[in-house]
């Protein structure tokens, strides 16, 4: 009897292991595709909705690289979580776009260090053109830098570049741009074509604020050498308008009683009806055209123009806010990152307008910036016999927001080019980047700066300079402006305190003054 009674205790006791042990083994599968179903919900569901794509093997093969995103991050912990890989066709396409991204980065950050001493130059000529005319390069910090002055130094600034930019900048600006479309041709067809393009032109030319962009670029131009031109197709801006969706449906037909109407082959006559399914809304899109910061753009390839590069990559700062409207799909995984280190040269500009009190990446009492956003950088590549259509490649912060054809319209070549155009102010030979006139007038600037300082130290003096024997007893508040005032004194030697006699200033310094003031005015337009 205690045989059995154990026996079955023992029995009993093994069937309620192995049932924990299966409900166990239950909870562990729901729990594993509890974070699979969520963390393919995240990873896949932006553009293969719900994953419906992969489980359909005819859907499969026509599944397109630039609809596919994911962050490293996310596919990191996909993948500690299951313990395997993704489907082959989204790893092929996740590593198409990852080398893609890893190329743009690594090409950024390539070029901003070539172009060191292009932006050391043209900091140095905005620093100038802004007043801040008593600043070095600093070359272990790698920025401009205010040296200490001796005692009582006068650091006199009066800014002659200021006048010469804003007389050259209104000459430029202020003369209207004219541009005419010519016909390839004498074939009436093409002169029609061009008249109409030329209406086109005044259309966008109005739209886009023409002159503001061209005041803008005028303002590059002058005080770095170099500006840029952006002219792209932007489907995401223009009128909001509404198209009502419909599709055909097979209805058979009835009678006024309702009854299905019976053709003479016996089967239910049938009709092709119109039904509306939903209402679709869209923008008309139009012409964008910006101005670009020299500081911004990299040209990569060998070459003395923009046409001769390979590629070419344009670095802008754009809010979260802005990033998510001009991205709609993608643009809500980009996370914000700080401007500070984003994007040195705004940075370095902030400080020169504001030396103190920096305005571009405010802390805020989370040690967090104030404003959100990202450095959006757009890959742009000609055509080539990799690519024959170009490329166009936008991320932001290592999320990818766009990978596709170059949509510029192609050249009168066949090819697709960059569309970005660049204006210099003097041509260098063998060179791409221009030189700017300011570079020539710093040198004047310097010696005029230095010959007013010289003057106004030599003036402070007459105000005067007293000669008072050791031990004459004269306190220095006394010899104050005040008049009618007893000032004693005790004679050492029979010498009494007595002001000095200071000579005027050297009359070369008022021809040095002079002479550099003639040389900044012939920089004019």
């Amino acid at each position: 009897m205690i045989e059995l009674i154990l026996s079955t205790s023992f029995g009993f006791v093994c069937l309620c292991l192995l049932v924990l042990k299966e409900r166990e083994r239950t909870k562990d599968k729901e729990r594993h595709f509890a974070i699979e179903k969520e963390l393919l919900d995240r990873i896949m569901s932006r553009d293969y909705g719900e994953y419906s794509s992969v489980k359909n093997p005819m859907m499969s093969d026509s599944l397109d690289s630039e609809n596919w995103t994911t962050s490293e991050n996310e596919t990191s912990i996909y993948l500690q979580a299951l313990g395997e890989d993704l489907p082959p066709n989204l790893m092929s396409a996740y590593s198409t776009e990852k080398g893609a991204m890893s190329m743009v980065m690594e090409e950024w950050e390539k070029g901003m260090n070539r172009m060191q001493p292009y932006h050391k130059q043209w900091f140095l000529n905005i620093a100038y053109l802004l007043g801040f005319q008593h600043l070095v390069w600093h070359p272990a910090r790698n920025r401009l830098w205010l040296p200490p002055s001796r005692r009582r130094q006068v650091r006199m600034t009066s800014n002659l570049l200021m006048s010469a930019y804003r007389i050259n900048l209104s000459k430029l600006s202020g003369s209207s741009t004219a541009i005419s479309v010519l016909p390839n041709s004498n074939e009436q067809e093409d002169v029609d074509a061009a008249r109409l393009a030329q209406k086109v032109w005044f259309h966008i030319k109005n739209d886009i604020k023409w002159r503001q962009i061209k005041r803008r670029l005028l303002g590059w131009v002058l005080s770095t050498g170099n500006g840029f031109i952006l002219t792209e197709w932007n489907p995401n801006s223009g009128e909001m308008l509404s198209q009502v969706e419909e599709q055909e449906v097979e209805v058979r037909k009835v009678d006024e009683q309702g009854n299905v109407i019976i053709g003479e082959d016996g089967n239910p006559v049938s009709e092709v009806k119109t039904e509306v399914i939903g209402v679709e809304q869209y923008r008309t899109g139009k012409v964008s055209m910006k101005s670009l910061s020299p500081f911004s753009v990299i040209p990569i390839g060998s070459g003395t123009e923009i046409e001769d590069c390979d590629s070419l990559i344009v670095g802008e700062w754009l809010s979260l806010e802005e990033i998510r409207r001009q991205f709609p799909e993608k643009g809500k995984y980009v996370v914000p990152e700080v401007r500070d280190t984003a994007s040195t040269f705004e940075k370095f500009l902030d400080g020169l307008v504001s030396p103190t009190t920096s305005q571009i990446n405010p802390q805020g009492s989370s040690g967090e910036p104030a404003e959100k956003g990202a450095v959006v950088k757009r890959y742009w590549q000609k055509s080539s016999p990799e690519f024959p259509s170009g490329r166009l490649i936008i991320c932001a912060n290592n999320v990818m927001l766009f990978i596709g054809d170059n949509p510029t319209p192609r050249d009168n070549n066949g090819d697709t080019p960059i569309p970005v155009v660049h204006y210099r102010e003097i041509d260098v030979p063998f060179r791409l980047w221009g030189r700017s006139s300011i570079e020539d007038q710093i040198p004047d600037q310097k010696a005029y700066n230095k010959a007013l300082s010289i003057i106004l130290e030599h003036h402070s003096l007459f105000k005067g300079k007293w000669i008072v024997p050791r031990g004459a007893h004269l306190k220095e508040s006394n010899l104050d402006s005040s008049a009618d005032e007893v000032v004693e004194a005790i004679p050492i030697g029979g010498q009494m305190p007595y002001m000095a006699n200071i000579n005027p200033p050297q009359p070369t310094l008022f021809k040095v003054l002079e002479y550099h003031k003639q040389r900044s005015t012939s920089y004019r337009c």
